[in-house]
């Protein structure tokens, strides 16, 4: 099981816009299928090793470039969780968040 939930927000481990898990998907895996099907011929290959719901899943993650919905799916392995602070919605909320930045930053500045 993933240790992500829907509606965690994530990022690729190598970087990106932070993305809103929104679904999962079985993962296909195109390599070992593949192998699966030469090594025991089209009447014997199945379609998954278990057709429990059990196995491998994809997270479909979606985010905005712009105003451009974008959509992917990715393997949980590949994601984080994002450490971002949501942009402010007002001035106000924006004028707290920089106070408390420069709290934050005044703190972490004791010691020297």
């Amino acid at each position: 099981m993933s240790r992500f939930r829907l509606y965690d927000i994530v990022m690729l481990k190598s970087g990106g816009p932070p993305m809103t898990i929104t679904g999962r998907e079985k993962a296909v895996r195109v390599e070992a299928a593949l192998a699966d099907l030469l090594k025991k011929g089209p009447s014997e290959h199945t379609s998954s090793e278990n057709d429990s719901g059990e196995g491998d899943f994809d997270l479909e993650c979606s985010w905005f470039t712009g105003n451009t919905l974008r959509r992917a799916e990715f393997s949980p392995d590949a994601l984080v969780e994002a450490t971002f602070k949501p942009p402010p919605t007002s001035f106000v909320d924006w004028l707290k968040q920089e106070h408390e930045d420069d709290r934050l930053e005044d703190k972490n500045n004791v010691g020297e």
